[in-house]
């Protein structure tokens, strides 16, 4: 009787949890966060939500359907449920499908030069990597060496190199790579005219995001008391000092930062004084 209970229990949920979508998704404007992980996008959702009832305000990271259904499966072969935001990526996905429907899509960015970020994005899920991860490194039965050569041997390092075509332009049909980005400012807004709708485009960058936010979501929502709040942040997690000893003691090959530094990505949103400051940072032992 327990696990019936639980079962209906939870299926009632998720009933509930497909009908509040639906209606978010036929009555309000969207706000969609959509974004690579590690970029700063779980403080503006957090910012936004406490500043506006009157958008639907969605957060993900996958509406490419080929990525989506990738990710899907992955969860399925791990056995585990797909989370919130995914089911709300698979709704999204099929109302992007429909042409977009009438309503007008507001989608906001962000991007982050792409070795802080790999790095950011391999501590947040290291426990697949390494289980029991906080307890090994605690008691030394795993050195930062092994980390190390796991992150450089395994790690998808190019995924932030093409996050953008895969899942901005291809999704929404923006190529935020058909302007130049306004470095100084920090932060771009693109638009994209269809059918029925229009898709609104706000770009920023991540080491630029307490600076111009106020102005960016002024420019881009009319928001004129827009602050950010800081979540997430990984150096206070429990992983901090691991993550600290990985900074200063990897060595990263010369040929790796070329090839992140003189990708497409980096050039287009980082001036050449800033690509100059990021090799130094990372070649410091070299």
């Amino acid at each position: 009787m327990r696990r019936l209970y639980s079962y209906l229990k939870s299926k009632y949920s998720n009933y509930k949890f497909h009908l509040n979508l639906k209606k978010k998704l036929h009555e309000k404007e969207i706000i969609v966060i959509h974004q690579m992980g590690k970029v700063g996008s779980s403080s503006v959702y957090n910012s936004l939500k406490s500043l506006r009832n009157d958008f639907a305000i969605f957060h993900t990271h996958f509406l490419n359907p080929e990525r989506l259904q990738t990710h899907f499966k992955k969860i399925q072969q791990q056995g585990r449920k797909p989370e919130n935001h995914l089911i709300e990526s698979k709704a999204l996905r099929e109302a992007i499908s429909g042409n977009f429907g009438d309503k007008n899509w507001k989608i906001i960015t962000l991007v982050r030069e792409p070795i802080s970020r790999n790095i950011s994005a391999f501590f947040q899920n290291i426990e697949t990597q390494f289980p029991d991860f906080v307890s090994r490194y605690r008691y030394g039965s795993l050195k930062i060496e092994e980390i190390i050569d796991v992150f450089l041997a395994s790690y998808p390092h190019e995924l932030p190199l093409y996050w953008l075509q895969q899942e901005i332009e291809a999704v929404f049909g923006v190529d935020v790579f058909a302007v130049d980005f306004p470095k100084a400012d920090g932060y771009v807004i693109l638009r994209r005219d269809h059918e029925e709708c229009q898709v609104k485009l706000l770009l920023i960058r991540l080491e630029d995001l307490t600076d111009c936010s106020a102005k960016a979501f002024s420019d881009f929502l009319g928001l004129r008391e827009f602050t950010l709040k800081r979540t997430n942040e990984g150096i206070g997690k429990q992983y901090s000092d691991a993550y600290k000893e990985f900074i200063k003691s990897i060595n990263f090959p010369r040929d790796y930062v070329e090839k992140m530094y003189k990708s497409r990505y980096v050039q287009h949103f980082y001036s050449e004084h800033e690509i100059e400051q990021f090799r130094t940072k990372w070649l410091k032992q070299n």
